[in-house]
């Protein structure tokens, strides 16, 4: 939000926080986590992953022609994108070291909990995507006031995440993953109701 009110110019040095914040992920990597020899017999999956990549980079520059309606091309480019994720699928099923091994999909538990992850951060991502567009465009709050919004949310997450992990152990994961996407999504439809009438702060 602070660097929004600096113009195009200053927006674009948000992208430089990913540097310092990088380089001390990758200081805590080799100083704190063991070292894991790996398996000789394992080989990287570089032909999935370009599969991957390609399928998806098709698929968002698709979706995103159709949004902002500037290509007649985006649903042909997003429906190849689809067609190449699905090769992609049978490209895994054949290879003998894939990138996402198709038997994890077989665990109903393994299944379960990436479409809850899917479902819960699809909706998280819209809320932090278009909440602050729709409190700088439709109220007239200001972009560090905007910006400074979700401080809280990124504090408890970070506090806490360790915390969950300890909980998860003891009483195991089906509490925390009922729980926690339902109190979730309790937050976001008072979000979802407080943005357009007015009462963000109260909501919040």
């Amino acid at each position: 939000g602070i660097l929004m009110v600096g113009g195009e110019g200053a927006v674009r040095c948000v992208l430089y926080i990913i540097l310092p914040l990088g380089g001390i992920a990758l200081l805590l990597l080799f100083l704190r986590v063991p070292k894991d020899e790996g398996n000789a017999w394992a080989k990287i999956d570089v032909g999935g992953a370009l599969i991957a990549i390609f399928a998806l980079g098709r698929i968002a520059y698709g979706l995103t022609a159709m949004g902002e309606g500037t290509g007649e091309n985006g649903p042909i480019i997003f429906v190849l994108g689809l067609v190449i994720l699905a090769g992609f699928v049978a490209f895994e099923l054949k290879i003998k070291h894939p990138m996402i091994p198709p038997t994890l999909f077989t665990s109903a538990s393994f299944s379960g909990a990436n479409a809850l992850t899917f479902v819960l951060y699809l909706a998280m991502g819209g809320v932090l995507f278009f909440t602050p567009m729709t409190l700088i465009e439709t109220q007239g709050i200001s972009e560090v006031a905007v910006g400074t919004i979700f401080i809280p949310m990124t504090i408890i997450m970070a506090l806490l995440a360790r915390w969950a992990g300890g909980l998860a152990d003891r009483v195991g994961t089906k509490m925390p993953l009922t729980l926690g996407p339902f109190i979730t999504g309790l937050a976001l439809a008072a979000l979802g109701w407080a943005v357009p009438s007015g009462y963000f702060y109260s909501a919040v």
